[in-house]
Parts: structure tokens; sequence; C-alpha cells
């Protein structure tokens, strides 16, 4: 497949959603969904670009590897100066990062001072600048995920995303606190809107981390969304609770469909290692369920994110 950064912009067919992987709280697995989503994209020979704003560069170190990463700069550069995107090749085919790092968090304190230096008239034209910036860097791919800081965290950063995404994904656990972590966000987006900024669509609230057997617990936790169901619904599918292959994947810097692979290999050469850790650690089932969930995910998202495009 050609290098989509070699490919005139004009010959794509329409500019790619921006979804941004958002909460208010740290732990929901947005860098797991955001490499996830990513990497099943690509498998579908789509042209796929991670931009990591993310300050831990928990995704750029999974897909990169931190010999490879720019740490932030490139990001920076085209948030601060204006400078094009850079995106970087990972190994996997059809997937680039632009990747966060020492950098990142430098990015997220300048952006608190050049927003408060800002006269309130010139706000919405401060945001609007960078996303047609972002949008312009991103025209020669299908599919555009950002992986995000907890907003608590890095507030104004958030709102950039929020100002040059297309589309915002909302994961979160089956919890109270993730639930209102949603609620958070989706009032700061609001918040932003009213300030006469351009922001992003909610596009879903994705459940993750569930118990196979806790159809009430999900069904209760979709209920806690009743009141935003006019601006955002929950996704139908939903991530199960798979601690094993979350944990061994990230360990071995592995894509769920690279863990998996792996796994099945492993199998077919009888578990090198001895003792149960290695048959569990590589275990096949488990890595294909790992796998099965994001397909069923991603599948509801590029139907969400089509029908988006339709509609506009």
């Amino acid at each position: 497949m050609a290098d989509p950064l070699e490919q005139d912009a004009t010959s794509v067919a329409a500019a790619p959603s921006i979804t941004a992987v958002t909460s208010s709280k740290g732990g929901v697995g947005k860098s797991t969904i955001t490499i996830a989503l990513a990497s099943e994209a690509a498998h579908r020979q789509l042209r796929t670009l991670v931009i990591d704003v993310d300050t831990q560069a928990d995704a750029s170190k999974r897909l990169l590897g931190s010999e490879e990463s720019d740490d932030g700069l490139g990001v920076f550069r085209t948030f601060m100066d204006g400078d094009a995107l850079s995106p970087i090749k990972t190994s996997t085919p059809n997937l680039w990062v632009c990747p966060a790092g020492e950098r990142t968090q430098d990015l997220s304190d300048l952006l608190v001072q050049k927003i408060h230096k800002a006269d309130p008239e010139d706000l919405a034209s401060a945001y609007g600048a960078v996303a047609e910036n972002v949008r312009a860097g991103v025209a020669a791919f299908d599919f555009v995920v950002v992986d995000c800081p907890p907003s608590e965290q890095s507030r104004t950063l958030i709102d950039f995303v929020f100002a040059m995404s297309t589309h915002l994904l909302l994961p979160t656990k089956v919890d109270d606190a993730s639930a209102d972590a949603v609620s958070r966000a989706l009032t700061r987006l609001v918040k932003l809107a009213r300030r006469g900024v351009a922001v992003a669509d909610p596009i879903g609230i994705l459940l993750n981390d569930c118990d196979v057997f806790g159809t009430k617990l999900r069904t209760a936790a979709r209920s806690k969304f009743d009141h935003v169901s006019s601006i955002v619904r929950p996704f139908d599918n939903y991530i199960e609770h798979r601690s094993g292959p979350c944990t061994y994947s990230g360990e071995a810097g592995l894509t769920p469909r690279q863990y998996l692979a792996a796994a099945e290999a492993a199998e077919r050469d009888g578990y090198q290692e001895n003792g149960m850790s290695s048959r569990s650690a590589w275990a096949v089932n488990p890595a294909r369920n790992f796998v099965n969930d994001f397909e069923r995910v991603f599948d509801e998202l590029w139907a969400r994110l089509n029908e988006a495009g339709e509609a506009a």
C-alpha cells in the first residue's frame, strides 16, 4: 500500500473523522482502547493514524518504543508553531503514530499560558487555527484516533483536542466514579462550545472492563446516561473484563492481534517455557476473545462514524 504521506491530499475522497478517546478520569482504559481500535482499523487495510497527546505516552510506547519516538516534539510544533504533523510509521502495516513524550507536558503548560493571555474574542480563532492545521495533516488517512490524558490533569490541552476532533468516544467502567467522569467531560465540551468554539460531536459511550455475567450491572451502568441520551448514547457492544490479555499484551508491547498471533504460535510450539504462568500468559482463547471484543466495537464505531458522515 502506498505511503499516505506521499499522496496528494486532493486524491483523498473526504477528510477523515478524528475520534478522540477521552474521559476526565484515569484508569478507564483510554490507551488500551486507542491502541486496539487503531490496530483493528489497520488490520482492515485502513490507513490509520494515532495522535497521542497523553502526557504518559502509553500508546506511543506500545506502538513505537522509546527509541523511535520524537518525545512529542512533532505534535508540540503542530499545536504551537503551525507545523505540519509528522507521523512515524510503526511496525504494524497501515499504522502511523504522532507520538507523545516529554514535550507533551510542555505543550500542555504552554497552551494554558496561551489561552490565559488571549483576548476572549480571539479564543475561537485560537482553537480553530490548531483544528484546521491538524485536520489538514490527516487528510491522507482513513481512520484517525487520539489518545487523551485525563482532562482533569490537562484541561486546556483537552479543550484543544475537543476543538480539533470531529467525534468523541467516551469509555467508562461500571462504577459511579467512571460514569461521573463521562458527565464531567460532556459538561466541559458544552462549556467550550458556549464560548464560541466549534467542538467535536460525542459518538458514543463505551463500557469497558465488564464482567461477562454482569448483565444487570451493564444495564444499570447504561441507565446512568439516560439524562444525556439526546446528546450521546452508549454503545450496544462492550469490552469484557480481560485482565490477563490486557496485562500480558501491554507488557509485551503488542497490539491485541499481535498478541493473539503470539499466543497461537506459543500453542503450536508447545509452550517452550514450562509452568502454568507461561500457558496462562499465552492462552489462545482469552487472546481471541480479547480481539473479538474490539472487532465488534470497531464495527459499531465505524457504522456510527459513517452514519454521522452521511448526516453531515
